[in-house]
């Protein structure tokens, strides 16, 4: 399937794609801890059942490269993760891009954005949805992607040796309102009541 301002490269799996989320950021200390605060066993168990809310490992996955990463990725929209959508009135959540995202709030000021601007990881994959109007939404990499928005707010150029990929589920019509339901119920073992 074509998609403006990617260039496809093939057809993937749910496993390939969660395995390279674990090693990107599975080993890490700091979110296997975020993983044990929210309630979760493990890193592994915390985010298998986040993407469980939508089904990850029964859908067909594709991968894309983003041929312009900073012109591209700042028009994603941010995902359904209630720590970055606090950043929106209640009305407006589920609905932002990156770049709307860091008109709205000084991200340029935060050491992780900092950090990922000045070395940016490479081999980079972000995990996103293509819903029906033709919009991405990012399931994970949402600080790479507000990175290479500030990036693009500042005019900064990111020399990249290999160019960020994308992998993609495609969202059938009214299947947004599984966002909705992924925001409203959270990422911690015990939802609210």
């Amino acid at each position: 399937m074509e998609i403006d301002k990617l260039r496809y490269e093939n057809k993937t799996t749910w496993d390939n794609v969660f395995q390279a989320w674990l090693k990107r950021e599975g080993t890490k200390k700091n979110w296997q801890q975020l993983a044990k605060e929210k309630g979760w066993q493990s890193w592994q168990e915390w985010r298998e059942a986040w993407v469980n809310n939508f089904a990850a490992q029964e859908r067909e996955w594709l991968r894309y490269t983003i041929s312009d990463p900073i012109q591209t990725v700042p028009r994603f929209r941010v995902g359904p993760t209630q720590s970055w959508q606090n950043n929106f009135p209640e009305t407006e959540r589920n609905k932002h891009t990156f770049a709307t995202l860091v008109e709205r709030v000084p991200y340029e000021r935060n050491g992780n954005i900092r950090s990922i601007l000045e070395n940016f990881p490479e081999p980079t994959e972000f995990i996103g949805v293509y819903l029906p109007d033709k919009s991405i939404v990012i399931i994970e990499g949402h600080h790479r992607a507000t990175a290479l928005a500030v990036a693009a707010k500042q005019r900064k150029d990111i020399s990249f040796t290999q160019l960020p990929t994308v992998a993609l589920t495609i969202f059938k019509e009214n299947e947004e309102q599984l966002l909705e339901a992924m925001l409203k119920r959270g990422s911690t073992k015990e939802p609210p009541k």
